[in-house]
């Protein structure tokens, strides 16, 4: 073979191993390319998995949060208004007692409770020597009054003693039992009292939110 026909054979050799070369390395891109993008798809899948997993633990964590704020307002709240409800009722005890001392003052409402005190203490004490302690300055017709009213039922007038330290009412007396009906006693702040005081208070609050909110 002439070294021109060598030369021919040598260069078209050199040319089919550049061709395959090339061929290799555009095919050895082409998959790393598709390597590159796949792991480009997962991580970016994986990045947003993570995301949204982060995202709902920020929003769990910030609900209980909230539910944990709100109890604790709740209870804040409960507590105050339990506090305050104790400090109104006893305002409104004192106020009651001093109401009660005023009714007495009253003629009509001091017959009135008279009249009620008699018919308890018909009710509840036996017949015999009753014994009635009152305020002073009750007035004397109301006395004899009370007194005939109890002689009536009982047969027997009963024992009348002013209390220099009654203020308003009646305590009446048969033996050991007694009704007492003087203005302490009535406003005496037993759980019934307390529970018709705060039904009350509890009243008044929801008027005065209705009108703050119609306002």
């Amino acid at each position: 073979m002439s070294e021109t026909a060598q030369a021919e054979h040598a260069g078209r050799l050199i040319a089919r191993i550049e061709a395959e070369a090339q061929a290799e390395c555009d095919r050895i891109l082409a998959a790393a390319r598709d390597e590159a993008a796949r792991l480009r798809a997962t991580a970016g899948a994986r990045a947003r998995a993570h995301l949204k997993a982060e995202v709902a633990a920020l929003r769990r964590d910030g609900t209980q949060a909230v539910a944990r704020m709100y109890s604790r307002f709740c209870n804040a709240k409960r507590q105050m208004n339990q506090a305050e409800g104790a400090r109104a009722q006893e305002r409104a005890l004192g106020r009651l007692c001093g109401g009660v001392d005023a009714l007495w003052a009253d003629e009509a409402a001091r017959a009135q409770w008279c009249a009620q005190v008699l018919e308890e203490a018909r009710a509840h004490l036996l017949p015999g020597a009753w014994r009635v302690a009152f305020p002073k300055g009750w007035a004397k017709p109301e006395q004899a009054q009370f007194a005939a009213a109890i002689e009536a039922h009982c047969g027997t007038a009963p024992e009348m003693t002013e209390a220099a330290d009654m203020r308003s009412g009646l305590v009446v007396r048969a033996d050991t039992a007694r009704i007492d009906a003087t203005g302490p006693a009535l406003c005496r702040p037993s759980v019934r009292l307390r529970a018709q005081l705060q039904n009350e208070l509890e009243q008044m609050m929801g008027l005065d939110e209705e009108r703050g909110a119609g306002a």
